[in-house]
Formats: structure tokens, C-alpha cells, sequence
């Protein structure tokens, strides 16, 4: 598994994405706008219904691998002749990362697993957590690839007195430039997002305006090195995980409901959603409990 600053930018392993307290409670500027992913738009509830909090019965821990259906494909070198900067570009030797498959394992990297309530008008209350996250989540650009390919954001979780409002965390999102070059960071998101800004050599800029989705990623790019491509998913609570480089994941702390039925959502940036929309499939949890969720891709 990969270090945490690949998703929260936390003190623990990237995989471990819940809080130590039950259901978050303690008992739960790119251009144009992104298109949505084929998701519901219940990023805001049912159309005149009142947002309910899970009153969570326990926690749970969801883990697993995604595999490589078949034979692993190899990462595809990407031609830079004649690009801008191709001769330092060169140090780093840029490949289509979209299929990133560990040729022992199999195991698929930068795939995104989250929970999310079954109904569209619930949610967690993650009041009680959320100063946990107040710390950096950092891109860096050492030479003309984004690190971490993958970011998980949360950005803001819903009032507990009042759903239909959302709080900011107080999270920060930090794009960075370690290489000797300018790069052009263009950053386009849900409702509309547009970040389109030079980041001159050896500075960083801060991302303002990030907010949770269900439906909807962040696409990143660099327009003056047009190979170059990044993701991230924000999301209104911090039960998530990107499957590392063995393809494994784990969410703790995974708020169980009355009756334990959860949503569990897959995406991959090629696949898009792996079960099908932003809903995800049906998964059960209980309290103390840990539930294997393993799965395969192809292209």
C-alpha cells in the first residue's frame, strides 16, 4: 500500500482511511466545468427531503486487492520528441498510466473504493473528526509527471444540525513544481471548478474552492506538457481508499447503520465506475467486523 499522503496526508499508511471514532461522530480554480460521471446527482439529496444522520451502531473495516483480469499489460511509453522541455522531461521517462498493473501481483494501482449510505437523503456525521484533516494534501511536479497520480480530498462534511449545509474541514490542497521548468496546472471539477494557473520553478500554489462529490472527479493536467494527468475524488467524509501498488486497500472505522447495509463504489479513470454508476453495490458491515471485497478489471 502506498503512503498515506497519496489520499489524506495523514501520520498513517495511505489504505487507512477512516477515524478512530465511531461513524465520524463517535457514532458516524483547468478550465470548463467537468462533466459528471454518470452519477445521480445525490450529492445534495433527494429534491425536498430532509437529510438524515446515520446513528451508526458500530464500526467496520472493508479491504481487499483488484486484479489484472488476464495478462498484466505493460505501462505504454509515451513519445515526447519534439514536446516542450522533451530533453529534461526525458529524465523521468513519461508513460500512459492509465493501466498501472504490478506484473507479479497483478494487482492494480489508482483505483478508488469508497462507502456512501444507501438512501440518497443520508449521511455521515463526521463532525467529530474533522479537525483531524486540517493538514496539506500536497501534488508535486519533480520533472513532468504528477506525484501521486491518484489524491483523495475531504474537503467539507454536512452540518449534523442541518444536512443540506456543508462545513469546510479546513484541508488544504498544495500543487507544487520541484522541476527547473514552469508548468501550466489546469484543474477542472464538479459545479463548474476551473483552475488554470503557471507554477514557476521550485514554488507551489494553493487550490482553493475544493468541494465533495459523489458523481463527479477532478481531472488535472499541464498544458505546457500535455502528457501529463492526475485525479482526485472529494468526498464528504473520509471513508475511502486508493488501491495501492499491489492493487490492496483498506477502510476502517467504517460507520455500521441499523441493519448494516452500506453502497460501496468503485472508479477507475479508464473503467469509470466498476459496478456500473456512482451508486456502487450493495455491501453489508458489522460492527468489530472485517468484510473482504475483492475484484477483478480488464481493459
Amino acid at each position: 500500500m502506498r503512503k498515506f499522503w497519496r489520499a489524506w496526508i495523514m501520520a498513517i499508511p495511505v489504505a487507512i482511511l477512516g477515524a478512530a471514532l465511531i461513524g465520524c461522530s463517535g457514532g458516524g480554480t483547468g478550465s470548463g466545468p467537468t462533466k459528471s460521471e454518470g452519477g445521480t446527482g445525490s450529492d445534495t439529496g433527494t429534491a425536498g427531503s430532509e437529510m438524515k444522520a446515520i446513528v451508526a451502531k458500530g464500526k467496520a473495516t472493508i479491504k481487499g486487492k483488484v486484479t489484472y483480469d488476464g495478462t498484466p499489460p505493460e505501462a505504454t511509453p509515451i513519445d515526447i520528441t519534439g514536446k516542450t522541455d522533451a530533453a529534461l522531461c526525458a529524465k523521468e521517462p513519461p508513460k500512459d498510466q492509465r493501466w498501472q498493473v504490478d506484473p507479479a501481483s497483478k494487482g492494480i494501482m489508482d483505483v478508488y473504493v469508497w462507502v456512501r449510505p444507501v438512501e440518497k437523503n443520508e449521511y455521515f456525521d463526521c463532525s467529530a473528526i474533522a479537525d483531524k484533516y486540517k493538514g496539506e494534501v500536497k501534488l508535486d511536479q519533480p520533472v513532468c509527471a504528477f506525484h501521486p497520480h491518484g489524491l483523495l480530498f475531504f474537503p467539507e462534511y454536512r452540518d449534523p444540525k442541518d444536512g443540506k449545509k456543508k462545513i469546510k474541514t479546513g484541508q488544504t490542497f498544495i500543487v507544487g513544481n520541484e522541476f527547473e521548468k514552469p508548468h501550466n496546472t489546469k484543474i477542472s471539477g464538479p459545479l463548474g471548478f476551473a483552475f488554470n494557473q503557471t507554477i514557476e520553478p521550485k514554488t507551489s500554489k494553493t487550490v482553493t474552492g475544493i468541494t465533495a462529490s459523489y458523481d463527479t472527479p477532478y481531472t488535472i493536467n499541464c498544458t505546457i506538457h500535455p502528457w501529463m494527468s492526475a485525479y482526485a475524488w472529494a468526498l464528504e467524509h473520509p471513508y475511502a481508499a486508493i488501491s495501492g501498488k499491489d492493487g490492496s486497500f483498506e477502510i476502517k472505522d467504517v460507520p455500521v447503520p441499523p441493519g448494516g447495509k452500506l453502497k460501496f463504489v468503485a472508479w477507475h479513470e479508464e473503467k469509470r465506475w466498476v459496478f456500473g454508476s456512482a451508486n456502487g453495490e450493495a455491501i453489508t458491515v458489522e460492527d468489530g467486523k472485517t468484510v473482504e471485497k475483492n475484484f477483478t478489471l480488464k481493459k
